[in-house]
């Protein structure tokens, strides 16, 4: 116990001066590296976490130092890259501040360059990236496209979670319409609970997960339009989902499906309704394949 309350401490001391600074805007912070020609930008988060699990005998779970760090360079053409590079180190793991006997793959530290891009003047994205589709904040029914970091369960900060994917992004805007297509180079999925963590007792099953070759490159269309208290939001999607099945003991990723998806948000009054709906054709779960019953046509 003695562990954790130290760790808090210390924490919480760090994190109130760093905050607190002269610059600093809660979590975020902005740095103009060249206060003469202000379009090089570098800002950023710095956090301290310390878990404690009562329920297990590893004393402190974790003991995390975490950067987020945004940066931003305009081109003399009136390009723009723009990258975030997030890094963490966990250091409950070799410090004997914990009875863990097991090191997860990935939970020691990590080095995630979660989006690197090239934005150009006619609105083209190029690179890894993160895309939100939804309208709900933290319910994903239409929000495809970007998996999750679902190693510690319960957190809720989806913004923060999401990992990057490598696609090239066109932008088109008509009056109050705005249509994106997307090609989806990367097949990228979501990170769970690994073996000796606080959340998973059994061994890693091995995984299938389809590469990132040309014929396994996915497409995505959407049309948004934000109107007066109102707006709605239109989605197409042919790509992997986010959803593997387990077949002769190995876990398979190859769940390749056509989603059609809407989101809709209104506000009334003093109420906002928010509501989104998805179709999917086909997806596969352990043992059996879902294909969705085509109803007979008249005439």
């Amino acid at each position: 116990m003695k562990y954790w309350r130290w760790a808090l401490g210390i924490a919480l001391a760090v994190s109130f001066p760093i905050n607190a600074a002269d610059g600093f805007d809660d979590d975020f912070s902005e740095v103009v590296i060249s206060k003469a020609n202000a379009k090089n930008l570098l800002y950023g988060s710095l956090d301290f976490e310390a878990h404690y699990n009562i329920n297990n005998d590893k004393n402190l779970s974790s003991l995390k130092v975490l950067a987020d760090v945004i940066g931003e360079y305009k081109l003399n053409n009136g390009n723009k890259v723009k990258g975030n590079l997030k890094v963490y180190h966990d250091f409950v793991y070799g410090a004997n501040l914990s009875n863990y006997t097991t090191t997860p793959k990935g939970y020691k530290h990590e080095l995630n360059l979660n989006e690197l891009t090239l934005e150009g003047s006619i609105n083209p994205k190029i690179g890894r990236q993160i895309v939100v589709w939804r309208r709900s904040d933290s319910i994903r029914i239409t929000d495809v496209l970007n998996p999750l970091d679902n190693r510690m369960p319960g957190l809720v900060g989806i913004k923060n979670l999401r990992l990057g994917r490598l696609m090239s992004k066109l932008d088109y805007y008509f009056d109050k319409l705005n249509l994106s297509m997307i090609v989806l180079h990367e097949n990228r999925f979501s990170k769970t609970a690994a073996y000796g963590s606080d959340f998973k007792i059994s061994a890693d099953k091995p995984v299938n997960k389809p590469s990132n070759a040309l014929d396994n490159t996915g497409v995505a269309l959407s049309l948004t339009g934000v109107f007066e208290g109102y707006d709605l939001g239109l989605y197409f999607a042919d790509t992997y989902t986010d959803k593997p099945y387990l077949e002769g003991g190995v876990l398979q990723f190859d769940n390749r499906s056509k989603m059609l998806g809407m989101a809709y948000n209104q506000a009334i009054d003093s109420y906002l309704l928010k509501a989104e709906n998805a179709h999917f054709d086909h997806i596969k779960y352990n043992g059996m394949s879902v294909t969705p019953r085509q109803e007979p046509t008249c005439c």
